[in-house]
């Protein structure tokens, strides 16, 4: 690795470092990786758009378990997945789902849920009211990538994001839609997943999800 890259791949470590200890007084959550479970759906679920949103600056927290009357919602948090034979195109990371026991119809990948698109993911089967059998996700690069040969490994460093809302497109017709979503995020300290927050009663169709300020943090 010549000495310029690796210089920036240094300063890019110590702007997440500083970043990850910003979010921590905050009170936010910094992983790497973040993903859905939806629980309850009777078919099949299907899910055509996540996007990611960090905290509005100008957003005021309010006391810890209400609801506030403004929206926490900021910039968007990047997230265009890898695709093979992109041709040159700029990932933020890989999105993930699960379960993988059934293949995807149509050739329907986790990707179309990050992506302007008219398709959706689903995994084929009901999806329990109770286990984390249905999941999905995306899990960020350092940099973002090109897609083309040459891009190589040694590009790449760790992000962490710290989202505070999630903007959800499922389908709206019953059976196929998720009552019930935990939104989860990896833990390095513990090497599992935790649940940040816990929705239910959720409906059909385009649904924002506000992730509370965890105490302690």
């Amino acid at each position: 690795m010549c000495p310029a890259v690796g210089l920036r791949l240094w300063l890019a470590l110590v702007v997440a470092s500083l970043l990850r200890q910003s979010h921590a007084d905050d009170g936010e959550v910094s992983s790497a990786r973040w993903r859905l479970v939806g629980r309850g759906v009777s078919s099949d679920w299907k899910v055509s758009r996540i996007k990611f949103r960090a905290l509005d600056a100008s957003w005021v927290e309010q006391q810890a378990g209400s609801m506030p009357g403004a929206t926490p919602c900021g910039e968007l948090i990047s997230s265009v997945p890898w695709a093979r034979g992109a041709g040159g195109q700029l990932a933020d990371g890989s999105a993930f789902a699960g379960p993988t026991l059934v293949a995807p119809e149509g050739g329907r990948m986790p990707n179309v849920a990050f992506e302007d698109t008219d398709e959706a993911w689903s995994p084929g089967v009901p999806c329990l009211a109770a286990d984390d059998t249905c999941f999905l996700g995306f899990r960020w690069f350092g940099t973002r990538a090109s897609t083309e040969a040459q891009a190589t490994g040694s590009r790449l460093t760790r992000y962490e994001a710290s989202p505070r809302c999630l903007e959800v497109e499922q389908s709206a017709t019953s059976g196929e839609f998720a009552p019930n979503v935990l939104v989860q995020y990896w833990s390095d300290a513990s090497k599992s997943w935790l649940t940040h927050t816990e929705f239910s009663g959720l409906s059909g169709g385009s649904i924002t999800l506000r992730l509370p300020r965890v105490p302690g943090r």
